[in-house]
């Protein structure tokens, strides 16, 4: 059995050497209530000791579904280490996503051209999925740092999650200008054939 005391250790993408969990911040979320962050400093004598093992493996599990691009283990006081790498599982997730973005129109929009866009998203939750944003949403513009993005796997349930979670603000769709090119230059190509065939003496319905 390894004695305690025990500290979590960070390295990855933001920290290219350890830090170390030391405490947390009091701070506001997005919507002005108080909520914690924890803090990592690259002193060793400044982490924070646990003494039971169950608690240092609960708060390093948490942390990796919070930092899933991090690599996050225990060790001991002493730097021996790392430690129950055989208890919880660090999450594994795939950010590689070659995805484009969906439109999707709601129910009582069917073919007006109006919808909402979704971009491809990869979450410890979710997985590979669909999200919302209410930034992406014209209509929600003076709003958006107030609404949370609606995640799900399948994109017209999130169109539905994110119409009831946002029901008071009234999302409307809309119809995105990269869609209108796309429309417009489609159309020009077909007038272009369409004059090309009468200069080769073709009408529209000989091929």
């Amino acid at each position: 059995m390894i004695a305690p005391p025990f500290r979590i250790a960070v390295i990855g993408l933001s920290f290219t050497v350890p830090h170390f969990y030391f405490r947390d911040e009091e701070i506001r979320d997005a919507y002005n209530r108080p909520a914690t962050r924890p803090l990592f400093s690259p002193e060793a004598r400044e982490a924070h000791r646990f003494f039971q093992e169950q608690a240092v493996i609960r708060i390093r599990d948490d942390f990796r579904r919070i930092f899933p691009k991090q690599r996050v283990y225990v060790e001991t006081v002493g730097g021996f280490g790392p430690l129950f790498e055989d208890r919880g599982a660090q999450p594994k997730i795939d950010t590689k996503d070659t995805r484009k973005p969906l439109y999707v129109e709601p129910d009582g929009f069917e073919n007006t051209g109006n919808v909402f866009v979704l971009k491809p998203a990869v979450t410890p939750t979710h997985g590979r999925c669909w999200c919302l944003r209410a930034i992406d949403v014209p209509s929600l513009a003076q709003f958006h740092t107030a609404l949370e993005t609606v995640y799900n796997s399948d994109p017209i349930e999130c169109v539905r999650q994110a119409q009831e979670r946002w029901a008071q603000f009234n999302p409307q769709p809309f119809r995105p200008p990269e869609l209108e090119a796309r429309e417009t230059e489609e159309l020009r190509s077909f007038v272009q054939e369409i004059k090309n065939q009468r200069r080769a003496g073709l009408r529209p319905g000989d091929r």
